[in-house]
């Protein structure tokens, strides 16, 4: 595809194309996720100096919950 011509009045408008979001090889910042289930047990921190779980709980990534009228609304996490 051809960069069109964008301006803004006498400002010229720079076109990058963008990547398509199903191409794997270029997608810095973002990282591809996978459906999964892990426990994280009673101590667990997410980071050093953050609060620690204080009951083990189940931690789903990635969960789609279909809705009544039979929309799909996919969640990163649940807990």
């Amino acid at each position: 595809m051809t960069s069109p011509n964008l301006k803004f009045g006498d400002f010229e408008i720079p076109w990058t194309p963008a990547v398509r979001p199903e191409d794997e090889t270029n997608m810095h910042p973002y990282k591809k996720r996978e459906p999964g289930t892990r426990t994280l047990s009673t101590g667990w921190t997410f980071a050093t100096g953050r609060r620690p779980v204080s009951k083990e709980m189940i931690f789903d990534e990635m969960v789609e919950i279909p809705l009544r009228d039979g929309v799909k609304v996919s969640l990163m996490y649940r807990l």
